[in-house]
């Protein structure tokens, strides 16, 4: 195998699903992101630069800007080089929980689990999610078919970042 055979090394996955207040759950999205490459670059610098400062994941953006169509259908596809979501909605700074794997785990990753409850973002058709890192510089984004955001449930967003 040659180097540039090899597939992204640094990798997230994303779940997110739809929580109505009356218990049931649906499967909204289930798909790979994009860590941009300011992100990877930072996490590099870290094997070289002894004055490398940690920048860690604090927050997460929604977004209502994520699709081509305006009935929300065609989710873009993000550039490497972005260091926002396309349309931003709000910033959520709160205690994201963030979880490594077990030393016995056969993978090295974090998972990042937070909820955008029933009373936030309604009106919103929400259709991209990013996580930010303490400077503001974002550390990855996923762009999904819209989503009517309503009182009526929650959503749950559950990423997995690894190295594969």
């Amino acid at each position: 195998m040659k180097l540039q055979d090899k597939k992204d090394v640094l990798d997230g996955f994303l779940i997110v699903d739809r929580i109505w207040n009356d218990g049931r759950r649906e499967r909204l999205v289930e798909d790979h992101n994009l860590i941009v490459r300011a992100a990877k670059r930072e996490h590099l610098s870290f094997l070289w630069d002894a004055n490398a400062k940690p920048n860690l994941i604090d927050s997460f953006k929604i977004g209502n800007g994520g699709t081509y169509d305006t009935l929300g259908r065609k989710p873009k596809r993000p550039d490497p080089n972005m260091n926002d979501l396309y349309s931003p909605i709000t910033t959520y700074n709160r205690n994201l929980s963030i979880i490594p794997s077990a030393i016995t785990d056969p993978q090295d990753y974090i998972t990042v689990d937070f909820v955008l409850g029933p009373d936030e973002a309604n009106g919103e058709n929400i259709s991209e999610v990013g996580l930010f890192k303490q400077s503001g510089d974002m550390f990855n984004i996923k762009t999904f078919r819209s989503v009517p955001k309503v009182d009526s449930f929650s959503l749950q967003f559950w990423w997995r970042i690894l190295y594969a």
